[in-house]
Protein backbone atom coordinates (compact mmCIF):
# COMPACT_ATOMS: atom_id res chain seq x y z
CA UNK A 1 0.00 0.00 0.00
CA UNK A 2 3.12 2.28 1.19
CA UNK A 3 4.19 1.79 -2.29
CA UNK A 4 0.94 2.46 -4.27
CA UNK A 5 0.87 5.71 -2.62
CA UNK A 6 4.57 7.06 -3.21
CA UNK A 7 4.10 6.29 -6.75
CA UNK A 8 0.90 7.97 -6.54
CA UNK A 9 2.80 11.26 -5.30
CA UNK A 10 5.82 10.66 -7.57
CA UNK A 11 3.62 10.47 -10.64
CA UNK A 12 1.23 13.44 -9.54
CA UNK A 13 4.46 15.95 -8.81
CA UNK A 14 5.94 14.67 -12.58
CA UNK A 15 3.08 15.38 -13.92
CA UNK A 16 2.40 19.16 -12.19
CA UNK A 17 6.18 19.68 -12.75
CA UNK A 18 5.49 19.60 -16.60
CA UNK A 19 2.64 22.12 -16.32
CA UNK A 20 3.45 25.59 -17.48
CA UNK A 21 1.12 27.88 -15.11
CA UNK A 22 0.44 31.51 -16.61
CA UNK A 23 2.48 32.91 -13.67
CA UNK A 24 5.56 30.87 -14.44
CA UNK A 25 5.30 31.99 -18.10
CA UNK A 26 4.46 35.49 -17.25
CA UNK A 27 7.90 35.33 -14.51
CA UNK A 28 10.14 34.08 -17.54
CA UNK A 29 9.18 36.52 -20.45
CA UNK A 30 9.44 39.27 -18.04
CA UNK A 31 12.92 38.33 -16.81
CA UNK A 32 13.56 37.68 -21.04
CA UNK A 33 12.81 41.01 -22.25
CA UNK A 34 13.53 43.14 -19.46
CA UNK A 35 10.09 44.18 -18.54
CA UNK A 36 8.79 46.89 -17.31
CA UNK A 37 10.97 49.29 -19.59
CA UNK A 38 11.48 52.32 -21.63
CA UNK A 39 9.77 52.93 -24.88
CA UNK A 40 12.10 55.52 -26.72
CA UNK A 41 12.33 57.51 -29.52
CA UNK A 42 14.97 59.65 -31.33
CA UNK A 43 14.34 63.44 -32.05
CA UNK A 44 16.75 64.54 -34.91
CA UNK A 45 17.44 68.11 -33.53
CA UNK A 46 18.84 69.48 -36.90
CA UNK A 47 16.27 68.09 -38.87
CA UNK A 48 13.39 70.46 -40.02
CA UNK A 49 10.29 68.33 -40.25
CA UNK A 50 10.99 67.21 -37.17
CA UNK A 51 11.15 70.58 -35.82
CA UNK A 52 7.96 71.50 -38.12
CA UNK A 53 5.86 68.61 -36.40
CA UNK A 54 7.09 69.60 -32.94
CA UNK A 55 5.93 72.95 -33.80
CA UNK A 56 2.67 71.82 -34.72
CA UNK A 57 1.96 69.50 -32.15
CA UNK A 58 2.38 71.97 -29.37
CA UNK A 59 5.52 71.45 -28.27
CA UNK A 60 6.92 75.04 -28.01
CA UNK A 61 3.34 76.19 -27.12
CA UNK A 62 3.68 73.54 -23.72
CA UNK A 63 6.98 74.87 -23.14
CA UNK A 64 9.06 71.28 -24.06
CA UNK A 65 10.90 72.48 -25.80
CA UNK A 66 12.16 75.71 -27.96
CA UNK A 67 12.62 75.86 -31.66
CA UNK A 68 14.66 77.83 -34.04
CA UNK A 69 12.49 79.55 -36.48
CA UNK A 70 14.97 80.87 -38.68
CA UNK A 71 18.47 80.04 -39.38
CA UNK A 72 21.42 81.67 -41.19
CA UNK A 73 23.49 79.75 -44.16
CA UNK A 74 26.46 79.62 -41.73
CA UNK A 75 23.95 77.71 -39.30
CA UNK A 76 22.64 75.19 -41.53
CA UNK A 77 23.03 72.31 -39.93
CA UNK A 78 22.86 73.12 -36.36
CA UNK A 79 20.09 72.13 -34.01
CA UNK A 80 16.38 73.52 -34.54
CA UNK A 81 15.14 71.78 -31.21
CA UNK A 82 16.89 72.46 -27.53
CA UNK A 83 15.02 70.59 -24.68
CA UNK A 84 13.66 72.76 -21.79
CA UNK A 85 14.28 72.05 -18.27
CA UNK A 86 10.37 70.71 -18.13
CA UNK A 87 11.49 67.60 -20.94
CA UNK A 88 14.43 66.63 -18.62
CA UNK A 89 12.59 63.78 -16.85
CA UNK A 90 11.94 62.32 -20.40
CA UNK A 91 15.52 62.34 -21.73
CA UNK A 92 17.20 59.50 -21.97
CA UNK A 93 21.08 59.00 -21.58
CA UNK A 94 22.25 59.74 -25.73
CA UNK A 95 25.47 58.99 -27.01
CA UNK A 96 27.96 61.73 -26.70
CA UNK A 97 29.12 61.11 -30.71
CA UNK A 98 25.39 62.28 -31.22
CA UNK A 99 24.36 64.24 -28.42
CA UNK A 100 24.74 67.38 -30.50
CA UNK A 101 22.11 66.18 -33.29
CA UNK A 102 19.82 63.63 -31.53
CA UNK A 103 18.16 63.23 -28.47
CA UNK A 104 16.72 60.30 -27.22
CA UNK A 105 13.52 60.71 -25.21
CA UNK A 106 11.25 58.07 -23.16
CA UNK A 107 7.52 57.77 -24.64
CA UNK A 108 6.14 55.33 -22.63
CA UNK A 109 6.94 51.87 -20.54
CA UNK A 110 6.10 48.73 -21.78
CA UNK A 111 5.34 46.16 -19.81
CA UNK A 112 3.60 42.97 -20.19
CA UNK A 113 -0.14 42.84 -19.94
CA UNK A 114 -1.50 39.23 -19.61
CA UNK A 115 -1.15 35.57 -20.97
CA UNK A 116 -3.88 35.17 -23.50
CA UNK A 117 -3.08 31.67 -24.43
CA UNK A 118 -0.18 28.26 -23.66
CA UNK A 119 0.02 25.53 -25.29
CA UNK A 120 2.01 22.51 -24.37
CA UNK A 121 2.99 19.86 -26.69
CA UNK A 122 4.88 17.69 -24.56
CA UNK A 123 8.57 19.10 -23.61
CA UNK A 124 7.69 22.38 -25.75
CA UNK A 125 4.89 25.46 -24.77
CA UNK A 126 3.82 27.97 -27.15
CA UNK A 127 2.92 31.34 -25.50
CA UNK A 128 0.43 34.09 -26.42
CA UNK A 129 0.43 37.61 -24.89
CA UNK A 130 -0.20 41.02 -25.07
CA UNK A 131 2.05 44.33 -23.91
CA UNK A 132 0.33 47.61 -22.03
CA UNK A 133 1.61 50.79 -23.00
CA UNK A 134 1.86 53.04 -19.62
CA UNK A 135 2.90 56.07 -18.77
CA UNK A 136 2.91 57.80 -21.76
CA UNK A 137 4.71 61.14 -22.26
CA UNK A 138 4.07 64.21 -24.19
CA UNK A 139 6.71 62.75 -26.48
CA UNK A 140 4.48 59.67 -27.49
CA UNK A 141 2.65 61.69 -29.79
CA UNK A 142 6.17 62.54 -31.79
CA UNK A 143 5.92 58.32 -32.40
CA UNK A 144 5.60 57.37 -36.12
CA UNK A 145 4.09 54.15 -35.57
CA UNK A 146 2.34 54.10 -32.98
CA UNK A 147 2.53 50.45 -30.46
CA UNK A 148 -0.66 48.21 -30.90
CA UNK A 149 -1.71 47.30 -27.39
CA UNK A 150 -3.95 44.57 -29.00
CA UNK A 151 -1.12 42.63 -30.95
CA UNK A 152 -0.18 38.98 -29.82
CA UNK A 153 3.47 38.15 -29.46
CA UNK A 154 4.40 34.80 -28.91
CA UNK A 155 7.20 32.68 -26.77
CA UNK A 156 8.63 29.53 -27.01
CA UNK A 157 9.63 27.17 -24.37
CA UNK A 158 11.28 23.75 -23.55
CA UNK A 159 11.08 22.14 -20.40
CA UNK A 160 14.35 20.94 -18.91
CA UNK A 161 15.30 18.49 -15.32
CA UNK A 162 15.35 22.00 -14.11
CA UNK A 163 12.34 23.30 -15.32
CA UNK A 164 10.56 25.58 -18.26
CA UNK A 165 13.52 27.65 -20.32
CA UNK A 166 12.59 30.59 -22.91
CA UNK A 167 13.87 29.60 -26.26
CA UNK A 168 14.05 31.02 -29.78
CA UNK A 169 10.62 30.11 -31.66
CA UNK A 170 11.94 28.54 -34.87
CA UNK A 171 7.73 29.05 -35.93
Amino acid sequence: MKKIVYLLVVVLCSCSAKELTKEQAADLIREANGYPKDLSDDIYRATLLVARKMLDSGFEKEGWVSIVKFQSVKDLGKPLIYFESKAKPFLLPTPARDSGYLQIVRVAVIDLDRITGIKVDGNTAKVEYTLTFENRTPFYKMLEHKPDPTKKHYACFELYDIGWKLVRCLY
